[in-house]
């Protein structure tokens, strides 16, 4: 922002354009004291520094405009001003906090006649609704700073350019309204914090003792009631209410709308693992619900009418055509300490019955120590071994090489599995070249679906229906039938396919998020990012 040096000078040139239009109030000020606020602007506003481009911005509008004031006039307040500050007022509706705004200030300004204090009243607010435009449109944290495996494409528009334009055509409202997200996900997680917020200014939950026991169903325990009422204040509990300490039917329903909306075993007993969870305050869930608010303003402010959406922390994959979710799947993303980052790319080809070329990284982590031990591995896994040398591909045997002298740094072979039911690939890759390596694929290891935590991968998103998801693009591509999928699948043979309808692609990793039926959902945070935006969110 700029420098604070810096605002009392340009309210001093704002104050020289208010003795232009009304000589009377300061017949002493000079011309050669308007040069001189000019001079400084020039020399200490369009400085290098941190936010240089936005004091440049800010001095070429005032310079342009001759120093008139942007939200005032001879007359008054604009009334869009007002507007803005209702805006402001309202902030904590997105889980930003009004006081950022310095709204105390600007209050404190709004009804002076003073000329000066005015002119400080139009940075003022300048100032205020570019914060606002960057905290709905990029967040109010930065991806950078909190989150380093955060690559999702933002936007931000030019401030000052669409801020003048609105003011002038009469569309500052709809620009207003233009900043936050757009996609209707972030107005349902916004409505749910609300909903929640209110929950907890009646006191929240009840927290649930079974005293170590698990409840199962037709069970009688003193803390069934209980458990109603802390199931119907989230609304998992939706039959009539009885007093009953019995688990009957309905609560068996409710707890299991409960587990399935937190990502737990649905079998509606109450164990340790979902007690832990109906225990946990509302004032945390308001936490999290705050932490996704922020990834979504992270994030692009819309997303394509059709695309891929991956959320990593829920393990499931939805196609989303036109708003309707026309196939999911569970997917298997990268072990804690080879996340999968979460960025936006397209994909442009599907590779059908595919080679795997090893990774380096991967080779010497998992690949050789198996080699090492035993190289019948490299035929059981249908492994071959070649070397590059200028532009040439060589086939090497594996019973020339001394697997014991090398390190990653110095490893120089190529290792390839072929296509085949060993493939770590599986039958089909679908790929979005990125900077990270990572793409979407089949997998053999078809039992990890089972598990409720998926963190199995090497950084790479494996599918639970592959085929079903090559059959639905490709069934959108010119000349593809699922006969012909079929075909091709069962040949063995490699084929690339270049889609001429490419699909946006979007990895995102939220805790927090409502779906379409209004449901909210919260799952835990495997890679433990939440607590580093909660701690940047309070800060």
């Amino acid at each position: 922002m700029v420098k604070k040096t810096g605002y009392p000078f340009i309210a001093l040139a704002i104050f020289l354009a208010f003795c232009t239009a009304v000589p009377s109030i300061c017949a002493a000020v000079t011309i050669s004291t308007r040069e001189l606020v000019r001079s400084y602007i020039e020399s200490h506003i369009l400085a290098t520094e941190a936010d240089h481009l936005w004091q440049a911005d800010l001095a070429q509008l005032y310079a342009k405009r001759d120093y008139q004031p942007l939200w005032l006039t001879i007359d008054g307040i604009r009334p869009e001003a007002f507007l803005l500050i209702e805006r402001l007022e309202a902030s904590n509706s997105h889980g930003l906090d009004p006081a950022d705004y310095q709204l105390a200030k600007i209050y404190e300004l709004i009804d002076t006649v003073d000329v000066v204090a005015r002119a400080e009243l139009d940075m003022l607010l300048i100032k205020a609704f570019r914060l606002y435009r960057d905290d709905l449109q990029t967040g109010s944290t930065s991806p950078r700073d909190v989150d380093p495996k955060w690559f999702v494409a933002q936007h931000r528009s030019d401030l000052l350019t669409s801020l003048e334009e609105t003011l002038n055509n009469g569309t500052f409202l709809t620009n207003l309204d233009q900043l936050p997200p757009q996609g209707p996900g972030y107005v349902r997680l916004r409505s749910a914090l609300n909903h929640y917020r209110q929950l907890q200014e009646k006191g929240g939950w009840p927290r649930i003792d079974t005293h170590g026991q698990t409840l199962k169903p037709g069970d009688k325990h003193p803390a069934v009631p209980l458990l109603r009422i802390r199931l119907a204040l989230t609304d998992d509990y939706r039959s009539p209410f009885a007093f009953s300490k019995t688990f009957d039917a309905a609560l068996v329903e409710a707890v299991i709308r409960f587990q399935n909306r937190h990502g737990l075993k649905a079998d509606g007993r109450v164990g340790p693992r979902t007690l832990a969870v109906l225990n946990v305050p509302v004032a945390q869930r308001i936490e999290q619900i705050l932490v996704n608010l922020e990834r979504w303003r992270w994030g692009p402010s819309r997303f394509e009418p059709r695309h891929i959406l991956v959320n990593m922390a829920a393990f499931r994959l939805d196609v989303i055509d036109n708003e309707q979710r026309t196939l999911s799947m569970k997917v298997i993303i990268g072990k804690p300490y080879r996340s999968t980052p979460a960025f936006s790319q397209t994909l442009t080809h599907l590779v059908i019955n595919p080679y795997w070329n090893i990774p380096n990284s991967i080779a010497m982590r998992d690949v050789i120590p198996r080699i090492r031990r035993n190289q019948e591995y490299l035929t059981r896994q249908k492994i071959r071994i070649f070397r590059t040398s200028e532009n040439q591909v060589t086939e090497i045997d594996p019973a020339s090489i001394d697997w014991q002298n090398f390190d990653q740094a110095g490893f120089p072979f190529m290792l390839r599995q072929d296509p085949g039911p060993r493939n770590a690939l599986g039958r089909v890759k679908f790929a979005m070249p990125n900077r990270f390596s990572i793409y979407l694929h089949d997998t053999p290891q078809r039992h990890l679906f089972q598990r409720k935590v998926r963190t199995f991968s090497s950084g790479c998103v494996r599918l639970e229906k592959p085929l079903e998801l090559a059959r639905h693009i490709l069934w959108h591509e010119p000349g593809w039938d699922n006969g012909k999928v079929n075909r091709q699948l069962e040949s063995s043979h490699r084929r690339v396919v270049k889609l001429q309808n490419p699909l946006p692609v979007h990895l995102v990793y939220w805790t927090a998020w409502v779906d379409r039926d209004n449901t909210l959902q919260f799952r835990d945070d495997v890679y433990r990012r939440d607590e580093l935006m909660r701690q940047a969110l309070r800060s």
